[in-house]
């Protein structure tokens, strides 16, 4: 199932697409615009989704209408992969070394779904020595590609230890939120 995944550039910018928001329906002229392709691509594209289920289609009018299966069984695995190649996700593995010596750096699952957090919710985690002015350049970088305010949360390892060892209610939020790991082990993440 992987070869038929991966093998153009085309399915993957779909993929981004179709994963970035999966209640969205979409037609496939809309499809081709957001990829910037052309259209035989696409309905090939569409096509190889949808015989291995990942995508399902239904008429509405005169247009086909497709949307994401989420519970096809590499949904939640291609999320991820998805997550650490683009948006925040790949904006912090793509900088790093720039940020600073990072322990352990994760996203909440919803965001590369495109959920919008609410005042209490935290998009990125951030656990180590960073650079905060270069944080933040990286956090506006990413503000304006998922066109909204990321919250998130920089801590030194010390403080992340002691808050943890104390059970700190905010920690324990944070350590039981599905998250898409970045840097560092989640066994040791939650240990």
């Amino acid at each position: 199932m992987l070869e038929k995944l991966f093998t153009s550039k085309v399915r993957v910018d779909m993929l981004k697409l179709f994963l970035r928001d999966p209640e969205e329906e979409y037609y496939v002229r809309e499809i081709t615009r957001a990829v910037g392709t052309e259209i035989n691509a696409v309905r090939r594209e569409l096509e190889n989704l949808e015989n291995i289920g990942l995508v399902k289609k239904w008429p509405r009018g005169n247009r086909l209408y497709y949307k994401t299966v989420t519970s096809h069984p590499l949904y939640s695995s291609l999320l991820v992969l998805i997550a650490h190649e683009s948006g925040l996700g790949g904006l912090i593995l793509k900088n790093k070394r720039k940020l600073g010596k990072l322990k352990y750096a994760f996203i909440a699952q919803a965001l590369p779904m495109g959920r919008i957090a609410k005042e209490n919710e935290v998009d990125l985690v951030l656990v180590g020595d960073m650079y905060p002015e270069i944080l933040k350049q990286y956090i506006r970088k990413a503000e304006k590609m998922h066109d909204h305010e990321i919250n998130y949360t920089a801590l030194s390892e010390k403080e992340f230890k002691a808050l943890k060892a104390h059970k700190d209610a905010f920690i324990q939020k944070l350590l039981l939120m599905p998250r898409i790991m970045l840097i560092g082990s989640e066994e040791e993440l939650v240990a």
